[in-house]
């Protein structure tokens, strides 16, 4: 495999294989590293504001909150079919015909569809597990995101090399 240069894209330098191969261990691996962690954070985060549900349930709460971004992954088996390559590539670069740009809306549809419907379901399956208001259980979710995203931006932060 080629090394990715400066000005290659992600798409275009390895095969459908090795692609598919990253995206389903990266996936499955990113999966299981956000069940757990956000688990974790909404287990902490409801005690410290009186809840009582056990680590377990939060963990299948999350996990069932997952499945509309789950189904919505099956999109890509027929777009991968219809595009190849081309559906890893940058959009301006594969949008040469009109089966590329409604396979392409369609993703970002699904897409658009599946991500609020899995966050809906994370906090009302919040609330139910810990027995709070929905006011609280979005609080708990918004705790836990907050969190988790102010660790990414200081990991970023410290992980960019500084130039003298």
């Amino acid at each position: 495999m080629r090394a990715f240069t400066r000005n290659s894209e992600a798409g275009d330098t390895p095969s459908l294989a090795t692609i598919w191969l990253v995206v389903l261990l990266g996936g499955a691996l990113w999966g299981i590293v956000w069940v757990h962690v956000m688990s974790g954070g909404l287990y902490l985060a409801g005690r410290w504001q009186g809840g009582h549900a056990a680590f377990r349930r939060l963990r299948a709460a999350v996990t069932w909150s997952r499945v509309p971004t789950a189904a919505a992954l099956a999109w890509w088996i027929p777009a991968t079919l219809l595009l190849g390559r081309d559906l890893f590539a940058l959009p301006s670069r594969t949008i040469a015909n009109g089966v590329q740009a409604v396979v392409l809306l369609t993703g970002g549809l699904v897409t658009l569809t599946a991500l609020p419907w899995s966050w809906f379901l994370l906090v009302r399956a919040v609330q139910v597990a810990q027995g709070f208001s929905l006011g609280r259980a979005l609080g708990s979710v918004a705790i836990v995101v907050g969190v988790l995203l102010v660790a990414g931006v200081a990991a970023l932060v410290l992980a960019v090399p500084v130039s003298p």
